[in-house]
């Protein structure tokens, strides 16, 4: 006898990681670098979930000369990586990557309140 077809899903509350082939959920770190003040950091960049319609949540943090941490969301988009959104102290970043293998290689930019924008770029590795 054939069961009804009921959805694996039991809570919305949490992104659940789907396999993407271009982009794999998991974590990356790596380094990279302010370009606006010259100064260097620790990046880590945390794909939550990338859904069937290329859809990206992800976690982002730079530590260690530079500082920020944020929620962000967006897609992917002939192969970039496209995402945004708020970081703790309320600027905004924008985070273009190229993902490749285990590696994503990122540009940035971020507004802050007083309509500046730093740029950088940093490379992440997944482990």
């Amino acid at each position: 006898m054939l069961m009804p077809y009921s959805s694996p899903v039991t809570s919305y509350a949490t992104p659940v990681p789907l396999v993407n082939s271009r982009l794999s959920p998991g974590g990356y770190w790596g380094t990279g670098i302010n370009k606006t003040y010259n100064k260097r950091g620790d990046f880590y960049l945390r794909i939550d979930s990338v859904d069937s319609a290329d859809n990206v949540k992800a976690y982002f943090e730079v530590v260690n000369g530079l500082q920020g941490k944020g929620m962000l969301g967006g897609r992917i988009e002939t192969g970039i990586m496209k995402i945004s959104g708020a970081l703790t102290n309320g600027d905004g970043i924008s985070i273009w990557g190229t993902p490749s293998g285990n590696s994503i290689k990122c540009t940035y930019t971020i507004a802050t309140g007083n309509n500046q924008y730093q740029n950088g770029e940093f490379t992440v590795e997944r482990r």
